[in-house]
């Protein structure tokens, strides 16, 4: 007698005999495997998704969510098929209103003067505990080895950051300005900058030391309306802020990538030309590829990401940039 297994080991049982029909018309053997095969990989992904919070929060990049976001701060997914298949993730925010508070949040710095900047945490952890109703990746970073093997330890919760560029948060500066990382702060006056402050820019700007906060990226690739990146076919997923000609509006910008047929990223030009359609005059290109995400408050007020990351959930990072309702204590 013929006999079949079609995964049934994977759920602790074993298919034994066919049907006679079967034996008449071997082919159907094979559609009951597939069909076998498919409820077996249902199973698995639902028994992830249960065990996994991360991937059930990454479901509502495609849910169809209403997001809870107040006056002032508007959200748009523009999905395109040209020039390949993209979803750009846009989020207007408009600087004038009084009750919204801009806010960077890092992990632990558990060393203090050492090497350490910060230690990696989940950006919903990030965001949530300045009660943000939305938030950004920012800085990019390099992680410190593991401490007994040596080795790189990947991108772990509590993992060991080297911040890139500079951060910082009201007096605690975590990481000193840097050549070669372009930077966007609010200063004394709450006013929103941004230039190469690290390198050439560094001498226009006297008043540094009472900016609020700073984040850094890579390099500007807007400035006057100018974009300042090559064209080039290197995409990726990618995390952009841009403002506005007036500076009365910040544009924060995510583009999904390395999902074919769904969202294949962009060009750092592509990048600038993007912030430049949705109204930015300047424009800096942050941490990009699997930490890119938005995170945006839903109905209930429950912080979910906007995008799709393109990892198994969502990268834990070293900092984000937040928005959240001001305190009644503070003065705009």
């Amino acid at each position: 007698m013929h006999r079949t297994f079609c995964f049934g080991r994977l759920f602790g049982n074993r298919i034994d005999a066919v049907p006679t029909s079967v034996l008449r018309r071997p082919y159907h053997g094979i559609v009951h495997c597939m069909l076998a095969l498919s409820l077996c990989l249902m199973f698995l992904n639902l028994r992830l998704a249960a065990q996994n919070p991360a991937l059930q929060e990454n479901s509502a990049a495609t849910s169809g969510l209403v997001w809870n976001l107040p006056s002032g701060v508007a959200y748009r997914l523009d999905v395109r098929t040209a020039p390949r298949a993209l979803r750009i993730h846009v989020l207007e925010i408009d600087l004038q209103q009084a009750d919204l508070e801009l806010d960077v949040v890092a992990g632990n710095d558990p060393d203090g003067d050492g090497p350490v900047e910060a230690t990696l945490a989940p950006p919903l952890t990030l965001a949530r505990s300045v009660h943000a109703f939305a938030a950004i990746n920012t800085n990019a970073w390099s992680m410190f080895p593991d401490l007994e093997t040596g080795k790189d330890p990947g991108y772990i919760v509590g993992g060991s950051a080297d911040i890139k560029g500079w951060l910082k948060i009201s007096a605690d500066q975590r990481s000193p300005l840097e050549a070669g990382y372009w930077s966007l702060w609010m200063d004394g006056g709450g006013n929103v900058q941004l230039g190469d402050v690290g390198g050439v820019d560094r001498g226009q700007y006297q008043d540094l030391g009472h900016a609020r906060w700073a984040i850094s990226g890579f390099q500007g690739i807007l400035r006057d309306g100018k974009i300042l990146r090559g064209q080039d076919e290197i995409l990726h997923p990618r995390t952009a802020i841009g403002i506005t000609p007036d500076s009365k509006k910040l544009i924060w910008m995510v583009v999904d990538g390395r999902q074919p047929g769904i969202s294949e990223g962009v060009s750092e030009h592509e990048l600038a030309g993007l912030l430049q359609e949705f109204g930015a005059m300047e424009g800096i290109n942050l941490d990009g590829g699997g930490s890119s995400v938005l995170l945006l408050a839903d109905r209930d007020g429950r912080l979910r990401p906007a995008n799709r990351p393109s990892g198994i959930g969502m990268r834990p990072v070293p900092s984000i940039l937040a928005i959240r309702s001001r305190r009644t204590d503070e003065k705009p």
